[in-house]
């Protein structure tokens, strides 16, 4: 079990409501997250979004995702994107993996115009960062309910900020507490701190770790020095008086994911699919990560799916039970992916896509 530390912060200037590819883009992000957890035995991992350039017609937003893994050579560096390469065969032998996600990811970036790079040192870390551009969408409604299922702290001395953050809460349908300072453990996840509030940063820091566990917004332009740590790691800084839209957008990014903001996504997809023959599939692949994100996938498409993570269980598996399709990770320690299927081919008297 690994204990990393993910911090995402997001530009209050970058609209939510954008025209764009997507389903690509979320490719793109769940394979450079995958390759940061994957790459990253301790530390952490950042995702960081924010705006360009800012048109009335258009935007782009620069996405970097950062991690403190074992980094990547200079030599590497410069063939990293290239399908079916890694960087040494003891990166294989110790993480697996086809050396396609980069190549993939490359190619999705390229497709919907723009260009992922790199910068990294062995030993430190990786920093992969793509600029996508956008159209802002028409008329996009002006507010939309935020989902906090347990409610957002407010904690200010300022009775009058406290008043406007509240009365603008509940528009967004988000309950909320108030306190004038940080006393105590928060029952919360998400808090906004006004940075002229006394701190009491051993109450939102964790001891050992150094770092915050909390989606943590900071309202104030100049947070005073005893927040010079909690603002590196918080979501988002605002000034003083915030802008509601700016904060709206902020929070919007924040939100936890529940089945109500994936319901009516899930539903309509549903809906689509509902003709067509649900296939049972046998995913095979050693990264956990993967298999959770095709597993779920393939599942919220209408198949049914069963998930082994080696070659032999592949072989096992295929020997005891037919399937329809195989999704087979080329390059797996032991037995890889053209192991199993030269097997399979050879010994089976079934066919299997």
């Amino acid at each position: 079990m690994k204990n990393l530390q993910l911090f995402r912060q997001f530009d209050p200037d970058c609209p939510y409501h954008l025209v764009g590819d997507e389903p690509h883009l979320r490719q793109v992000l769940v394979n450079l997250f995958s390759n940061a957890v994957k790459f990253t035995q301790q530390g952490e991992i950042h995702i960081r979004i924010s705006a360009d350039q800012v048109h009335p017609a258009r935007i782009a937003l620069r996405i970097e995702v950062s991690d403190t893994g074992i980094g990547i050579s200079e030599e590497a560096q410069r063939y990293i994107f290239e399908p079916f390469r890694q960087e040494d065969e003891d990166i294989t032998r110790r993480f697996g993996g086809s050396g396609l996600g980069m190549n993939i990811a490359k190619q999705l970036t390229e497709h919907m115009g723009s260009k992922l790079s790199v910068a990294s040192v062995q030993g430190q870390g990786s920093t992969f960062t793509l600029r996508l551009p956008f159209e802002r969408q028409d008329n996009p409604p002006r507010y939309e309910t935020l989902h906090f299922p347990d409610g957002i702290l407010i904690v200010s001395q300022d009775n009058h900020l406290t008043d406007q953050l509240k009365s603008w809460l509940k528009k967004w349908g988000v309950n909320c507490s108030m306190q004038a300072e940080i006393s105590s453990p928060v029952s919360t996840s998400s808090v906004i701190i006004d940075s002229r509030s006394p701190p009491h940063p051993e109450v939102i820091l964790d001891s050992q770790s150094g770092h915050t566990t909390l989606e943590v917004i900071l309202l104030g332009s100049e947070p005073s020095p005893d927040f010079e740590i909690l603002s590196a790691q918080c979501a988002g800084v605002l000034p003083i008086p915030f802008d509601p839209e700016q904060l709206h957008t902020l929070l919007h990014s924040l939100q936890p994911i529940t089945s109500d903001l994936t319901g009516g996504v899930m539903e309509a997809t549903r809906t689509q699919l509902s003709n067509r023959k649900a296939l049972r599939i046998l995913v095979v692949d050693d990264n956990k990560i993967n298999q959770l994100v095709t597993g779920n996938t393939l599942e919220r498409a209408g198949h049914q799916v069963t998930v082994v993570d080696d070659g032999k269980s592949a072989i096992d598996t295929l020997q005891s039970d037919r399937f329809d399709l195989a999704i087979v990770d080329m390059m797996m320690p032991g037995l890889s992916g053209l192991d199993v299927i030269k097997f399979f081919r050879e010994t089976s008297e079934s066919s299997i896509s």
